[in-house]
């Protein structure tokens, strides 16, 4: 039992009560017995006093008290100490047996560990030790033990840690310093305790409040707290010499900590991954890894807002934001969010449709998620967080274009049934034999923009033949196939490009694409008909080499097929392979001209399409020469343009959402133009 007497309590308590001028007069409690104290001065021994009731001249204060308990611990007090206080702690103590392995000189301290500074020494007696020696020590949480052999690092133990019912047996003795390291208790404590300095290591707390450290060479050291999940602490300076002990008390760090458990239905899906805790500013602060568990803890994390993030395969498969307070531990359970429903397509449940969430707005980090529907059409897709996503539909490999959805998803069950609307095209393919895997590329025309879309199908057997894709969006597609080949000494078989439209009185298209090779060449002019030599050349799937000046080939380009131009010192250009032969394109080198964005923000480039007469598809702004000239009022930004053609329209997207909406701004005769976002 441990009973720790206060003694300012009258009834359990060492009263210290003056009983005359300069005189105190010390009442011991009952349940004292063998009570024997010393007054000392330079170690001689001046006044000895037994029982309850003892008392002490204190007009000389520069002398030491010195008392023994036969239940007791022993403690050791200047006199001043006892002459000014009011009371003084007293503790009931069990018996300890020392054990070494020889008859030794031994030094045993009993220290009171403090928060506020070094741990004072209670009492510190020389005892000879004959193999085992019995002292009196009290089982209070913040009761310490130092012992000092000759040849040996000293060794700090916590009462709390010691035997009752049997020896403590002292170690070898090894000679070196130690380092002990108390832990105020806390709700939110280090798991660990990282020592650099002459002996570096890392050393896992073994008990509730205290580290020792023995056998450590004498130096400077650093000792810094590490806490679940590995973030580290405040770092502490030591030294320590050759036999001393060094006892460095921590108080409780101004963090806290997470428990986070993620539900079953993603716990799958993260296993091997890692769990990130990230500021809003998205700096990292903590990565544990995830090894066949879904429940993580980190601590010591500073109090405000956070980030906590599930990822598996550089993706972000779950995430949920988490705000930390001081000492206190913040329980979190991720269950992500779940569609289910069935898609239909023109009425009927869909098969093998692919239905892929995508976050808004788009986070890089965010992986998509993809779920593909049952011989019913049904599907179920768990998300990682509620919130708005983008959803595309895929069959047969194929995106269905023109057919993207907006949900707003909350958290548990979201009941989702698509009903997609739309045509059929099919595809049959001439003039090869499947030595090489064909593409289909579809290119959405947009009627409400400029700009396409491709999506390709690999064709590699024949009985993918011919290519059915069922639900596309109504409107104008153009189709083409290519072979694919990476390694070939035959030329590329392509196909022309084909249009087909498909609206609700033409549900069905069918198209015939013939492969075969094409040779081509391009060449470049500037407006005095001379040639233009070093410019880039490429399309969306080749770039092409100068094979003369100002002449480009483009072996393998398939007629309908978009060339980006760009050449130093003129307009970047989009061409269109018109014929098998030779393409000439005249590049002009435009006029300045001013764009002003208003409402987009700090931006750091141009954003937009440009169209103008001459060119066959938009390009984009930032792919012209430009400088940026600084911000204006209201929140704009201004680009000067030294190349620009006169007459022009600057596509810009109102969302960026598919398919996308457009507006026009036309450049006007002065040069200027002006992009106004807020207004959308």
């Amino acid at each position: 039992m441990v009973r720790a007497i206060l003694l300012v309590l009258a009834v359990t308590s060492m009263m210290l009560d003056p009983s005359g001028p300069g005189e105190k007069r010390v009442t011991l409690p009952a349940w004292v017995s063998g009570a024997r104290c010393d007054v000392m001065q330079d170690e001689k021994v001046l006044l000895r006093q037994e029982g309850h009731e003892q008392r002490f001249e204190c007009s000389d204060e520069s002398k030491w008290v010195s008392c023994n308990f036969d239940n007791a611990e022993p403690i050791d007090l200047p006199l001043a100490t006892l002459c000014r206080a009011r009371a003084l702690p007293l503790y009931e103590a069990d018996t300890l047996v020392v054990e070494s392995e020889e008859d030794a000189e031994l030094k045993i301290e009993w220290l009171n560990l403090s928060w506020d500074g070094p741990a004072p020494i209670v009492a510190t007696r020389q005892i000879t030790s004959q193999e085992q020696t019995s002292i009196l020590l009290s089982r209070h949480p913040q009761r310490l033990i130092r012992v000092y052999r000759e040849g040996a690092s000293p060794l700090t133990a916590a009462s709390t840690d010691l035997p009752r019912d049997r020896p403590w047996s002292l170690p070898a003795p090894v000679a070196g310093a130690e380092i002990a390291v108390g832990i105020e208790q806390a709700e939110v404590r280090p798991e660990l305790l990282r020592i650099t300095g002459p002996s570096t290591r890392a050393a896992v707390i073994g008990n509730a409040f205290l580290l020792s450290l023995p056998a450590v060479w004498p130096g400077d050291y650093v000792v810094t707290p590490v806490y679940a999940g590995g973030v580290a602490g405040r770092p502490r300076a030591v030294s320590v010499a050759e036999g001393q002990s060094e006892l460095l008390t921590m108080q409780a760090e101004r963090v806290g900590a997470v428990q986070a458990v993620i539900d079953q239905t993603l716990c799958g899906r993260v296993s091997g991954g890692v769990m990130k805790i990230t500021t809003p500013r998205f700096r990292e602060i903590a990565r544990t890894a995830l090894a066949g568990t879904c429940s993580q803890a980190v601590a010591g994390l500073s109090p405000g807002a956070y980030e906590l993030s599930f990822e598996h395969s550089g993706g972000i498969v779950a995430r949920q934001p988490l705000t930390i307070a001081a000492q206190q531990v913040t329980s979190l359970r991720i269950g992500g969010a779940r569609a289910y429903g069935v898609v239909l397509v023109n009425g009927q449940p869909a098969p093998g449709v692919t239905v892929e969430f995508t976050a808004q707005p788009q986070d890089d980090r965010m992986q998509n998620i993809t779920a593909v529907s049952d011989a019913a059409g049904g599907y179920e897709a768990i998300l990682p967080e509620p919130g708005t996503y983008r959803v595309r539909f895929e069959r047969k490999r194929v995106e269905l274009m023109g057919q993207d959805q907006l949900a707003t998803i909350s958290a548990g069950d979201n009941a989702l049934d698509w009903s997609i609307e739309g045509g059929t095209l099919e595809v049959h393919l001439r003039g090869h034999d499947l030595h090489w895997p064909v593409d289909v590329v579809l290119r959405n025309v947009r009627p409400t923009g400029p700009g396409t879309i491709r999506l390709g199908v690999e064709v590699t057997e024949s009985q993918d033949l011919p290519l059915v894709v069922e639900g596309l969006g109504f409107g104008s597609f153009e189709v083409q196939a290519r072979e694919r080949q990476s390694a070939s000494a035959q030329r590329q078989k392509s196909s022309s490009y084909q249009t087909i439209t498909l609206d609700e009185q033409e549900h069905t298209a069918t198209v015939t694409l013939e492969l075969r090779e094409y040779n081509s060449t391009l060449v470049l002019r500037d407006a005095a008909d001379n040639p233009i030599s070093g410019a880039r050349v490429w399309s969306w799937d080749a770039e092409w080499d100068e094979v003369a000046r100002g002449s480009y080939s483009q072996e393998g380009a398939s007629p309908g097929d978009q060339l980006s131009i760009r050449a130093e010192g003129f307009m970047p250009t989009c061409r269109r392979v018109t014929s098998e032969g030779e393409t000439i394109v005249t590049l002009e080198r435009g006029a300045p001209v001013e764009v002003v964005f208003a409402g987009y923000g700090a931006l750091t480039e141009p954003a937009g399409l440009v169209r103008w007469p001459g060119t066959d598809c938009p390009v984009p702004l930032e792919g012209f020469a430009y400088v940026r000239i600084g911000a204006g009022q209201h929140d704009e930004m201004k680009f000067a343009f030294p190349g620009f053609p006169r007459s022009a329209e600057i596509w810009h997207s109102v969302d960026d959402f598919y398919p996308r909406h457009w507006e026009r701004i036309y450049v006007g005769p002065d040069g200027a133009a002006r992009v106004d976002q807020a207004k959308q």
